[in-house]
């Protein structure tokens, strides 16, 4: 169903036409057509590392599955695992071109990672892109797998990874909270209610709330990031064979998140990749959670700094004006 015009183009057929595809791009007829039809924001799927990496990885992981059923020869195997791997590094940012807030469920997205996945295997093995002679974005990339699970199981390896960094930040953030505790333990200052002054309390008590909220946020983002470690790859949608969905799945989770050096279960229950969606609600109630705590702790540095006699405890009217003062005496 393709054919190749020259060298700077070549032409790739679907059941609505014909879409001529620029030579040096490994994207194909399915990414086009995402593109044309569901762009609605300057994003592409290749704006968050995280996410290329994430979904390659999943690729990756299914081919060695998949060899290892004997449903892609090992030749197969290796040129798609050398083409995710340069997925992940990045050199064709510029074939990744779908949006990635696009409304097609994420086939529009699972096509373009296999349109551009298949071409490159294909290239490690001396066939031009378009062909899908040897490596088909379907038959071999996508064997085994569908949108409905490869989708939420880049989601939640993505969203795993970039708590990771957050999580240390606001352990770091609470561990200074209870420095400062510490430090302030014996300085008296003026509490505050409805914007007055009230009784005094220790400045260390303060912080020593903050520490604990903070150190509270810290175990909830904990707590939401190891729940995604379980993949739903392998059981997720009517497949033909279902039992070696199940098994292309209970290889290919451990194998995907041992390249990541953590642990991951399956997800064997039909349609189970929804409660990602529920994950991923929690992760983001979580982050939200954690903001707002915080901004109320900035701003609690105004609220304490002013009043009638502690309008001057906090010299700038920030929380930074406030342990300036507290340090000061």
């Amino acid at each position: 169903m393709n054919k190749h015009a020259h060298a700077e183009t070549r032409t790739e057929r679907d059941y609505v036409g014909e879409v001529a595809i620029p030579g040096d791009k490994l994207y194909g007829v399915n990414t086009v057509r995402g593109v044309e039809n569901l762009t609605v924001s300057p994003l592409s799927i290749a704006h968050y590392l995280e996410f290329r990496a994430a979904f390659a990885q999943c690729k990756w992981a299914a081919a060695l599955a998949n060899r290892d059923n004997d449903v892609v020869s090992p030749q197969q195997c290796d040129a798609i695992v050398r083409a995710c791997q340069e997925v992940i590094d990045g050199p064709f940012d510029d074939s990744l071109i779908v949006d990635l807030l696009e409304g097609s469920g994420g086939t529009s997205t699972n096509m373009n990672f296999n349109e551009v996945i298949a071409n490159r295997a294909q290239q490690h093995l001396g066939h031009v892109p378009g062909s899908y002679d040897v490596i088909h974005l379907n038959d071999q990339v996508n064997r085994s797998q569908s949108t409905n699970d490869v989708y939420p199981a880049a989601l939640k390896i993505e969203t795993y990874a970039m708590l990771g960094p957050l999580v240390t930040q606001v352990e770091k953030l609470a561990a200074q909270f209870d420095s400062e505790a510490m430090e302030f333990a014996d300085v008296l200052h003026l509490g505050r209610t409805c914007l007055q002054d009230a009784q005094p309390m220790r400045l260390g008590q303060l912080f020593g709330g903050y520490a604990s909220l903070t150190y509270r946020l810290a175990e909830e983002l904990v707590s939401v990031r190891d729940k995604l470690r379980t993949l739903p790859l392998g059981g997720t949608a009517a497949p033909a064979s279902a039992h070696r969905r199940i098994s292309i799945g209970c290889l290919s989770v451990p194998l995907t998140y041992r390249r990541r050096g953590i642990y991951g279960a399956v997800e064997p229950v039909r349609r189970n990749a929804e409660y990602g969606c529920v994950l991923a609600c929690f992760g983001r109630t979580a982050c939200r959670c954690s903001v707002s705590s915080q901004d109320r702790v900035g701003s609690d540095g105004s609220v304490v700094g002013s009043g009638g006699r502690a309008g001057g405890t906090a010299s700038s009217g920030s929380a930074s004006g406030l342990v300036d003062y507290a340090r000061q005496g």
